[in-house]
């Protein structure tokens, strides 16, 4: 009865956003999972299907918890371009590496204004998500005012080869701030705020359906692998069909 109240609520609140209420999809247990603790992030290498995870002071590692690219970083998120390049989202930056020699390919700014911006002022996006088909990054972040939140939630967009923005969008929540992102394509953008999974289109800048999934804790991650998405919270690997999201 609690988590159904619970569920009620959040409809509730959704629907008040102008965002669709969620509806329950079921979710699978997932193997391959490193024995590790600290996983920020997972991703699929599109050419190979290898995942490769974030630790959290270490860098990249495979399933079997072997390193793949070590840099501390203070990184958030991770997604692989292909089978050569991986970026890596932090406090107010964005990252492309070369993993065989970790050479750096492109530093993006998502701090409005750029590093000479308030030195009061931050942005945070837990996520970095990449759309192959355009070669686009996108992120999620939140601004911060001497630590606290201030404005809205917004969702950047970048070249895989540019410092600056190509565009900014102002979501639908205010406050979102997303543990998770993958992007299917521009019409199709997962969002994973808390246990809600939100496809967001950006052609109509609106969140067109949510759903609810029974995860242990917040959602910290989110990688496409083949017909179905990864999902990632503190201790388990889960996945959900896209088709059971059409």
């Amino acid at each position: 009865m609690r988590a159904h109240h619970h569920q009620l609520i959040l409809g509730l609140l959704l629907t008040a956003c102008g965002v669709p209420a969620p509806v329950h999809v079921p979710m699978q247990p997932e193997e391959g999972r490193p024995a590790l603790e600290q996983l920020l992030g997972v991703t699929v290498v599109p050419e190979t299907q290898q995942r490769l995870w974030l630790k959290q002071d270490y860098g990249v590692v495979d399933a079997q918890g072997q390193g793949v690219l070590h840099d501390v970083g203070f990184y958030d998120d991770l997604v692989s371009l292909d089978a050569e390049r991986i970026a890596f989202i932090r406090e107010n930056d964005g990252f492309v590496f070369r993993i065989a020699d970790h050479q750096l390919l492109n530093r993006f700014c998502y701090l409005p204004g750029g590093p000479a911006l308030q030195p009061d002022l931050s942005q945070r996006s837990y996520v970095v998500g990449f759309d192959r088909a355009a070669q686009q990054l996108y992120v999620q972040p939140q601004t911060f005012k001497a630590g606290v939140r201030t404005g809205r939630a917004l969702l950047g967009v970048f070249a895989v080869d540019r410092a600056d923005p190509l565009e900014w969008q102002v979501l639908p929540d205010p406050e979102m701030q997303a543990g998770g992102i993958a992007v299917e394509s521009r019409e199709r953008i997962w969002l994973a705020w808390k246990s809600t999974l939100y496809l967001y289109d950006a052609n109509a800048q609106r969140v067109s359906k949510t759903f609810s999934l029974d995860v242990g804790s917040d959602i910290t991650g989110l990688a496409l692998d083949g017909d179905k998405l990864l999902v990632l919270d503190a201790e388990k690997l889960w996945s959900v069909p896209l088709a059971a999201m059409r």
